[in-house]
């Protein structure tokens, strides 16, 4: 616009004029950023006061969540979420452990308090100390005499160990399912065989078929574990120590319960193990495995006309010896049959995991292949953790050792449950591989 030809007067008005359409303008952009930034806290308000609610009602999804809007945490809850990052999760698992253990030994009217203290004046870990508090405040504690060692700490954190538990087993690896079994028994039904149809002529009959059923029972047996802890990585604050007691529980309950769950033949109190459940498949090869025995395994399952669920967990279990001989099985050329796909955990596309709770005898050991989601772990409750520093226990050789001369910690861990498959059909198992070439 030519403003030359405007008189003084009307180049005032001008100017005037846009001046306030400039303001006018720059008042409504400074309203519609305060009306955004009003949006903005609000949806912040909404989303932490959800976060809140969720984490009261599910405290594992966000372990400290809650206690980080009350303000209590202060600093070593962020820093054991760090350091989980390193160690991997469930440090607070170990160091409930540790604490508890150190209260036992080093307060002699012990109690769920004395392990508060030593969270909180030991460790100097003040929001694990209150996350303590909160779950003893809110749930029940077992029977069991805290100065006896009966103190507990299962109720309220044992459904922090299962993942860990999960992680040291090849079993639940592999896809086995974990079901309840309140009373300490568990009666399923399973699809047994598929129904048949036929082709037939007008007016002629047609036999009909039903598809087959079976029932399955589970009855709680007792598992204990004995993990014995050095006294001197109780008065460490270390997640190190954390981690190692963590660690050691996991791994004594893991593979114990896949010894069993493999291959115990349910003598006396122990759940019988998939090599001795009957309605498993057999497959005999009874020579130096090749590259075309794990094909046998696949037609086997598909011979037994057994219905796969669509969201099964088909997998292979074996130990290091049948490992090392598929591993280096090659052809005449010195081409690697199987290599390139066991680098990524698999055979024939199906992941495998290596348990060295089965045995080789006589270069001779078991192989297995199935639908590993039907193979179901029920729990009768949760996990029992109770600690002694006056225990007896036997080490590895069957020892008698006292915990309290050793300066030791022992930890028993009971668990009560059964593991069966729902569906044995679903499974194959081949208990003549030999492993000659492993050496």
């Amino acid at each position: 616009m030519d403003l030359s030809c405007l008189t003084p007067s009307e180049l005032k008005e001008y100017r005037d004029t846009l001046a306030a359409v400039l303001e006018l303008r720059a008042a409504q952009a400074k309203a519609e950023a305060e009306a955004a930034e009003e949006t903005k806290k609000r949806e912040a308000e909404a989303v932490a006061v959800e976060a809140e609610r969720k984490a009261r009602l599910d405290p594992n999804g966000n372990r400290f969540a809650a206690l980080q809007q009350e303000g209590l945490a202060r600093g070593n809850a962020r820093a054991l979420v760090e350091a989980e990052k390193t160690y991997g999760a469930g440090l607070v698992v170990g160091r409930l452990l540790r604490a508890t253990a150190y209260a036992q030994r080093y307060d002699k009217n012990f109690t769920p308090e004395g392990v508060a203290r030593v969270l909180r004046d030991v460790y100097h870990d003040p929001d694990t100390c209150a996350l303590y508090e909160a779950r003893m405040a809110t749930r029940a504690l077992s029977a069991g005499t805290p100065s006896e060692g009966g103190l507990l700490i299962a109720e309220a954190f044992s459904e922090e160990f299962i993942p860990l538990l999960y992680a040291n087993s090849a079993l639940f690896k592999l896809g086995m399912r974990s079901v309840p079994m309140p009373n300490g028994n568990l009666t399923m039904a399973g699809l047994a065989s598929s129904s048949t149809a036929t082709y037939g002529g007008e007016n002629t009959d047609t036999n009909a078929s039903q598809p087959g059923f079976l029932a399955r029972s589970w009855a709680a047996k007792k598992l204990t574990a004995i993990v014995v802890i050095s006294n001197d990585l109780l008065k460490s604050a270390s997640y190190r120590a954390d981690q190692i007691a963590r660690d050691d529980a996991a791994m004594a309950v893991g593979l114990k319960m896949d010894s069993v769950g493999i291959q115990s033949q349910g003598l006396g109190y122990e759940p019988q193990g998939l090599k001795y459940q009957s309605g498993v498949n057999d497959l005999t090869i009874n020579a130096e495995i090749n590259a075309d025995h794990p094909a046998k395994f696949f037609r086997r399952l598909l011979a037994a006309n057994v219905p796969l669920s669509p969201g099964g967990k088909l997998g292979w279990l074996f130990n290091e010896d049948v490992w090392v001989c598929l591993y280096n099985l090659k052809s005449t050329t010195g081409q690697y049959y199987f290599r390139e796909a066991m680098d990524r955990d698999e055979l024939l596309g199906k992941p495998f995991q290596i348990s060295q709770q089965i045995d080789t005898a006589s270069n001779v050991t078991d192989m297995y292949y199935g639908d590993w989601s039907e193979l179901i772990c029920a729990q009768q409750s949760s996990m029992e953790f109770a600690l002694s520093s006056e225990a007896a226990y036997r080490d590895s050789s069957g020892t008698m050792q006292a915990a309290f001369s050793m300066d030791q910690t022992v930890m028993r861990i009971i668990d009560r449950h059964d593991i069966a498959p729902r569906r044995p059909g679903c499974f194959v198992k081949c208990d003549d591989v030999q492993v000659a070439n492993a050496a």
